[in-house]
């Protein structure tokens, strides 16, 4: 009966175990107070998603929103006008500057000759609109235009510019060509226009323009103005057109707007919570920035502004919103400038001064002054009573006390006392927000991508992260959603996921600032949406989706409940409570980051003037800008950009000042600051563009530098530059590894030396952060009229690319036709402008301008077209001039050869496809001939080398054979003579040996061999005698220590 019964039990256990667990184990979800549950239902019911649409397409119908445009001025007295309508309190604006790019709203295109509907052909001109700068390089035309062939090649691939001459033509494109539209330029072409979509997204518009300030004019034109230019390009057509386009850089005014809603709670009141948004907008085409989505997180501000304005928090609540937010964050940086020294606590002597505290100071100072007085005086007389005729050490000590008493008595009775103390806010928390539309999904950040500041100041925000979650399950379970699918925590890593998993892109947030600052700053973004709209012109109303945004602020509503109503005193822990118990700590430097100020002024060097920097006048209206290795944060751009300014006196002209940089502390390791600045042309025939640039050479960058590190809260960094002429190339990729060239040296074309002034811009790609898309051009600046070579590469030793412009005839490798332009080592490219125009160029004296070839010295034009082939041909005839010059001595390497050949067979079908316009194989044999001599290069130069070194090797058995060929010949006892016969016999076996050693020839001067060796014999002579120095210092610190001395 007993095996029967067991299985019974043993169920019977199982469900008793099962029933246990389920009595044991915590609820599914959070319960929530029957309070906070109305609380939480009644908040969510008010938010109005009518009043958010209305908020939206108000701020779009403005037109551009860019800062510093007219539509942001509109939008700014909207919010403001908002903030009064809902009753805020003390509602005010803030003026500040913003340089930027301002459209003036007559680029055009003017097609000429062009027949229409069988009427004569007439001129017909259609409106444009530019698209954001090349950094500081915009879409300016000289006075008279741009007037060239119009094409047109679709999605910009290279088989639709087949047949087409792109050289010296204005390109006709889809917007929707990713990064292919950059064949324009790199072929030739001297302007872009992109047609308007139907859709795009943010990706296509961040890869128009770029990082460096390469002078590639680009437009948009509208899809109802664009079917004539088609119409006129089809078949390949010829069309002449001009361009037109006036896009400087201005200074104007953008505004942050103020206002709050004062605390109820007598204990909590003066504990403030900051709810900060943006009203700007960003578009790549300036012009057309309805910024709908960037307009969700304003709407959703001011609804908060008007719920909590009917349910009044216990917390005081300032609500603030900030323009420029586009433009590297500048609006929340100037708002921080202007106030973080009036939130930081007063120091001791401005609250000793204070008008409460006048009695207790006056009665501390006297004190102490009557006390060291009192003690000095009798020390004194104890001292002359027992005959002393000197005071002792401490005498003097106190008496000095007693003057710096006295004197501190005196400055505190001179000052002004009517002054009360200042007491500073108490910011407990400063929440972001950034929403858009496309989810329902927000979440708590502590940082972005702007700084990327260190990571362990995450700890000063899990807590109020963590609560925020808990708080966002109890308001699922009141209003039944599943809290883990529409909030995210950001701080603490939940689930295995961090900060960087949330959003698809890099964004960029406000609180950064506030973070920096040592603020207690988090934001609440949208999550799981990449805002793919942002920064194009299709970013409009109907696209937005008003569910979403609305849910979004019901759950901010809710949360904002907590954080402005929950005790965060002391007591009870089950209570609902707000984490954060000590307000923000505001600092200009601190241990984990700060808030710096950068400043200094734009000069060039002028030794007529100073032999510092001088602040030329011709640099007025320079642009300074502090580079970031990223170019668009999801619609915030990451270069700050300021036009100089004049101080208070001469000495303080072209003057800069950026505030909130990031110092060093803010990263934990030594991450410089990188400064530049630029001044555009003004003349009508080169309007726009750059004449002045940094200068990289000993009289600029190397004197100093352009990386500063940033360890103090003000920084001062002059910026050097030159006059200058921009030669762009392109194409920039290794042809082996496939990566991007990274390091470049620009040479001059007569020395082969350093250039005294002369400056690059390449993109400043990040290695740990370095991404599918690639800047692949750079921009060279130098003198005007001067010859520059340029050499890149990979990394130190590994040289990529040569452009020298070599002379040279591979049929007479020699110059036995004696050209007197023969150079195979390369004469430089000659760059545009003319030489008389140079920086000090009348200290100098006139130049004569070198004639010139237009075909051959393509880099006149402002750019080196077609790189890769150039690149092909210099490093093909240089080898070929080198391998020639070692197989005279039969020094021969059939592998290089193989190259070599290849080389020049891919050279050659390179021609071919550009006489064919087939640019896509044009593209396709350059990079293969390129490719090939690449390779070969380096082994090439290696041969040559290890010849050289060899005949190293045998100079140094000179010199025994030298010394002993002296004792043999002559046998001198005098040391000068022997010395100087020992020379002799070396100058001789030297000279002899340099007609017959071929490694003489192939260095093509056999004095640098000499000097080689010379060098090299000194330098081992100098190591050799240091070494010997050395070593019997440390034997005599040996024997002193030791006491042993060696036999």
């Amino acid at each position: 009966m007993t095996p029967s019964r067991a299985p019974g039990r043993g169920r019977l256990l199982i469900a008793l175990l099962f029933a246990l667990f389920a009595l044991c184990a915590p609820p599914l979800r959070a319960d929530v107070d029957p309070k906070l549950q109305a609380a939480y239902r009644r908040l969510w019911s008010q938010v109005e998603p009518a009043n958010l649409q209305q908020t939206v397409q108000t701020l779009a119908s403005f037109g551009s929103r860019v800062a510093g445009y007219p539509g942001d001025a509109k939008a700014a007295d909207y919010v403001l006008q908002e903030f009064r309508k809902l009753g805020l309190q003390d509602v005010h604006d803030e003026e500040f500057d913003v340089t930027v790019p301002v459209d003036k709203g007559d680029a055009t295109i003017t097609i000429h000759n062009l027949p229409s509907n069988g009427a004569a052909a007439s001129d017909l001109s259609y409106h444009l609109y530019p698209l954001w700068p090349d950094l500081v390089r915009t879409s300016q035309l000289p006075v008279g235009g741009l007037t060239a062939p119009l094409i047109y090649v679709g999605n910009s691939k290279l088989a639709n510019f087949n047949g087409q001459d792109v050289e010296g033509s204005i390109v006709l494109a889809n917007f929707n060509s990713r990064s292919e539209w950059l064949n324009a330029p790199r072929l030739g072409a001297k302007a872009v226009i992109f047609i308007a979509p139907e859709e795009t997204m943010r990706g296509e518009a961040e890869a128009k323009f770029i990082s460096i300030p390469i002078s590639i004019p680009r437009f948009w034109i509208s899809s109802a103005d664009v079917a004539p230019l088609l119409a006129a390009t089809a078949g390949g057509r010829k069309v002449e057109c001009t361009l037109k386009c006036d896009m400087p850089w201005e200074t104007r005014k953008a505004r942050n707007i103020f206002g709050y809603i004062p605390g109820t709670d007598p204990k909590l009141r003066n504990q403030i919570i900051v709810v900060e948004g943006y009203y700007d907008s960003m578009s790549v085409v300036p012009a057309l920035a309805p910024g709908a989505e960037s307009a969700c997180g304003i709407a959703s501000l001011l609804e908060l502004a008007r719920i909590y304005k009917q349910n009044p928090p216990a917390r005081t609540v300032w609500f603030v919103a900030t323009s420029a937010h586009h433009l590297a964050l500048q609006g929340i940086r100037e708002y921080l400038e202007r106030h973080l020294d009036e939130w930081t606590p007063p120091s001791f002597a401005e609250a000793a001064m204070a008008r409460e505290n006048v009695l207790r100071t006056a009665l501390w100072l006297g004190a102490l002054l009557a006390i060291f007085v009192i003690w000095f005086a009798s020390r004194a007389l104890r001292g002359k009573r027992n005959g002393a005729t000197k005071l002792d050490a401490f005498s003097w000590v106190l008496a000095v006390l007693s003057l710096v008493m006295l004197g501190l008595n005196a400055g505190f009775y001179l000052s002004s006392h009517d002054h009360p103390l200042r007491r500073p806010p108490q910011i407990y928390l400063w929440a972001g927000l950034d929403l858009t539309s496309q989810t329902r999904g927000v979440g708590i950040f502590y940082k972005g991508w702007f700084y990327d500041m260190r990571e362990d100041i995450q700890g000063r925000f899990s807590d109020i992260a963590r609560v925020c979650r808990e708080n966002a399950e109890k308001i699922g379970t009141t209003l039944g959603f599943d809290n883990k699918r529409v909030f995210a925590d950001g701080v603490n890593p939940v689930d295995g996921k961090n900060w960087r998993n949330y959003i698809p892109g890099k964004p960029a947030f406000d609180s950064e600032v506030v973070t920096m600052a040592q603020g207690n700053g988090v934001t609440f973004a949208s999550i799981d949406d990449a805002r793919a709209l942002v920064d194009t012109p299709l970013d409009t109303p109907d696209r937005v989706n008003i569910a979403n945004l609305a849910f979004q602020t019901k759950l901010l509503a809710c949360e904002f409940y907590n954080i402005f109503n929950d005790t965060n005193e002391p007591g009870d822990v089950n209570a609902q409570r707000m984490p954060i118990t000590d307000p923000s700590k505001w600092s200009r430097m601190a241990l984990q980051g700060g808030f710096a100020t950068l400043k200094g002024r734009v000069a060039t060097f002028n030794p007529k003037k100073s032999f510092m920097a001088y602040t030329d006048p011709a640099l007025r209206n320079s642009l300074v800008v502090v580079r970031n290795r990223t170019k668009s944060f999801m619609g915030v751009r990451g270069n700050m950009i300021q036009a100089v300014f004049d101080g208070k006196d001469a000495n303080h002209r072209n003057m800069y000042e950026f505030h909130g940089i990031a110092p060093l502390t803010a990263f934990g390791w030594n991450k410089p600051t990188t400064v530049a600045a630029y001044h555009l042309d003004t003349r009508p025939d080169h309007l726009g563009e750059i004449d002045y640039a940094p200068d990289l050479g000993v009289t600029g960058a190397k004197f100093i530098p352009l990386d500063v590190m940033v360890t103090t809260a003000v920084k001062e960094a002059p910026i050097v530059l030159f006059r200058c002429v921009p030669t762009a190339i392109y194409d920039l990729v290794d042809q082996q590894s496939l990566r991007a060239l990274s390091t470049i040296d620009v040479l001059d074309g007569a020395t082969n030396g350093e250039p005294r002034m002369y400056g690059y811009a390449i993109d400043p790609q990040d290695p740990a952060m370095v991404g599918s898309y690639v800047e692949d051009m750079a921009v060279i600046f130098s003198q005007p009229g001067s010859r520059l070579k340029i050499m890149m590469g990979v990394g130190p030793g590994a040289i990529r690319l040569l452009l020298i412009n070599p002379v040279y005839d591979p049929n007479d490798p020699f110059n036995h036709k004696h050209d007197p332009n023969y150079n195979p080592e390369g004469k430089g490219y000659l760059v545009g402008g003319n030489p008389n125009e140079a920086q000090n160029a009348d200290i100098t004296g006139p130049v004569a301008m070198e004639p010139y070839n237009p075909k051959v010295e393509i880099a006149r034009s402002g750019a080196i077209y077609n790189t890769p082939l150039h690149v092909a041909e210099d490093m093909w005839k240089l080898d070929d001039y080198r391998m020639k010059r070692l197989a005279k001595y039969r020094i021969i390497n059939e592998g290089i050869s193989q190259l070599h050949d290849l080389a020049a067979k891919a050279i050659e079908r390179t021609k071919e496809a550009q006489a064919d316009k087939d640019w896509e194989r044009f593209y396709w044999t350059s990079r293969d001939a390129w490719g090939y001599e690449s390779r070969a290069y380096p082994d090439v130069q290696r041969t040559a080398v290890d010849v050289v070194q060899g005949v190293l090797f045998y100079l140094a058995l000179l010199l025994p054979f030298a010394y002993f060929g002296e004792r043999l010949l002559f046998g001198s006892y005098d040391l000068r003579r022997q010395l100087g016969y020992a020379a002799i016999i070396f100058i001789v076996i030297f000279y002899i040996f340099s007609q017959v050693h071929p490694a003489f020839d192939i260095t093509m001067n056999p004095v640098i061999v000499l000097l080689a060796f010379v060098m090299l014999a000194l330098s081992s002579i100098v190591i050799a005698l240091i070494s010997g120095k050395f070593e019997e210092q440390l034997k005599q610190m040996n024997r002193q220590v030791s006491g042993i001395h060696r036999a």
